[in-house]
Formats: C-alpha cells, structure tokens, sequence
C-alpha cells in the first residue's frame, strides 16, 4: 500500500489533543496533636511527608479548616545532630567550601559551647589564635585563610590574608587567587592553618541551616518577623500560624500539622490538523495506515504513552479530524 500523505499542523482551532501528567502538590491539615517526629512519621505514612513549600503560591494553597491548635507543624526543621559539635550528612550540615561538601574525615575543633545557632541564613567558621573554632555571621568583616594543593597532591599549603572581608568576598578571593578557604581534615592541617594566624580569621567551612523532611532543596521561607528565635535554644522545629508565618519551637511541642502528597494531574494540549491525501480517507485501511504513521512520528519526538484514535466530524464535513482517546506521558 503505497499512498503520498502530507500532514500539516496549525497550532490553532482544535483537533487531536496532547496530554501529560505532571505532579501536582497537595496539602493536608492533619487535626491531631503530635510531636515534630511524630507527625513526620504519619505524613510519611499517610501521604508522602511532612509540608514542603516552595514558593509563595504554595502557601496560598492552604486553606485552613477548624483544627484543634492554631499552631501547625511544617517539614522544616534545624536538627542539631546534622551539626551540633559533629559532621552530620543532611542538608543543614556544616561542609568545606572546597568542596560542598561534609568532612570525609569528621575532624573538628570546635571550642566549648561552638557551634551555636543565629537567626542568619547562613553560618560561616572562625578559627581563633587558640587554634579552636567557633561560628560567625557571614557578613562579618574578618582576615582569612587561603590554601593550595602541594604538587604533586599531598599537603595543603595555607596563606593568610589580612585584608578583611566577609566570608563570601574571602571565598571569592581565594578561588580567584588560590583553591579556595582553608579546608582542615586533621590535627597536622589544623597546625600547618594556624601559623601566624590573628585572632577570629575566617576559613572553609560554612552551614546552611534548616533542612526540609522530605530532603528538598528548596530555600523557600516565610518566617515572621523576628525569626527564628535564636535565643530558644531547643527551637529546632518549625510551625506555621493561621496567617501562615513561621516560627520554631522544640520538637517535642505536640501541635496539629500538615502533610503534602503529589497527585498527578492531566494538562491537555489541543492541536489542530488538515490532513491532504490523493488516498481515499473514507477506507479503513488508509485511515489505520495514517494513524499508525501519526502515532510512530508522536512516539519519536517524545510521546511514548500516546494513543489516537479517528473523531468524524458529521456528515456534511468531508475531512476526517483526529483526536486523542488517552495519553498518558
């Protein structure tokens, strides 16, 4: 069967529909009274987690019903086992500029009471003449530590430099100019680091603090004014109020709180077809013949779930116009 077809496609007017299935975030208030672990388990049991939010439109999602506590917990939380006195491996943990990451080795020489918790967004490293470390804002204007790799690789070579900046300008220095901020990965480094060094200098490492449940990356926040509260020092949790401004509190607060689940949802696409053919479109085979053609071609360019079935237009209409019966990608 030999036929000459030509399809042309106008993305205008109707005719076969696309579909695809996106994830579609939805969110739960669960009406119990739980601890921050507690509600985390039966959000993961229940549904998927406890609440993650992205963006301002995901808070505009929530529509609060009657529940037994104005307070509600969220998926955010600044667990001190991921940096408390330790290399912890989730997000909120503190890590090597050089590497973005957590110590391979876990070595550390935090002074007594370090590191602490402050209401910034970012907490960045101090090394003091003692040698010992403790934790600053970021934006602070301090000396800093550069280092090299020996060649071959081997040693760290650390250079002190006394103009001041912020951490994040003294990053920037020393990736322009050296490897990076002095990384530290055990007590001969620490030695070789602190040579010469003046009191409170900034080096490598830095944290990001509060991660979400579910391991999100996302940096979406809407704290209230004045947090978190970095004077409530077992405030490691976070919950939501009945204006949807955040505040932490200890995780063993119980407090209603609120689950998401992803639903898929179906987003449809019409696109219109004429179809010019010296075949005889009303013949089965013909019409078996393009639409087989029709879903090959769809398939190729990334429609792999896609089916297509003949929608007749009424008998007055001479061409045959084509739609989709199910898609699902």
């Amino acid at each position: 069967m030999d036929y000459r077809v030509i399809v042309v496609l106008i993305h205008l007017g109707f005719g076969f529909t696309f579909s695809s299935t996106v994830p579609h975030r939805v969110y739960h208030y669960v009406n119990m009274r739980m601890s921050w672990a507690d509600a985390q388990s039966y959000c993961r049991d229940k549904y998927k987690d406890l609440a993650t939010f992205e963006s301002m439109e995901d808070i505009q999602k929530l529509k609060r019903p009657s529940v037994a506590s104005a307070q509600a917990w969220i998926g955010l939380r600044d667990d001190p086992k991921s940096w408390k006195e330790t290399f912890g491996n989730a997000t909120n943990s503190w890590r090597w500029s050089a590497t973005e990451k957590p110590s391979f080795t876990n070595y550390s020489n935090w002074k007594d009471g370090s590191p602490k918790r402050f209401r910034e967004q970012r907490y960045c490293s101090l090394v003091m003449v003692s040698g010992d470390w403790t934790e600053a804002t970021c934006s602070q204007i301090r000396e800093f530590i550069c280092f090299d790799d020996s060649n071959p690789p081997g040693q760290k070579i650390y250079t002190l430099k006394m103009t001041k900046s912020s951490w994040e300008d003294a990053q920037s220095y020393c990736r322009a100019n050296h490897k990076d901020l002095a990384m530290v990965e055990n007590a001969q480094e620490q030695s070789d680091m602190i040579v010469g060094v003046v009191d409170f200098t900034w080096f490598g490492l830095y944290r990001q603090p509060w991660s979400w449940s579910d391991g999100s990356s996302s940096s979406f926040k809407n704290w209230n004014t004045n947090q978190p509260d970095e004077y409530l020092t077992d405030g490691h949790c976070v919950f939501e109020t009945q204006e949807h401004f955040w505040y932490n509190a200890a995780c063993t607060e119980k407090f209603v709180f609120i689950c998401y689940e992803d639903v898929p949802e179906v987003k449809m696409q019409m696109v219109r077809m004429k179809i010019q053919s010296d075949a005889d479109l009303s013949d089965p085979a013909v019409s078996d013949y393009i639409l087989q053609q029709l879903t090959a071609q769809l398939q190729k360019y990334g429609q792999p779930e896609l089916k297509l079935r003949w929608k007749k237009k009424p008998a007055k209409e001479e061409n045959q116009e084509l739609s989709t019966d199910d898609c699902n990608l």
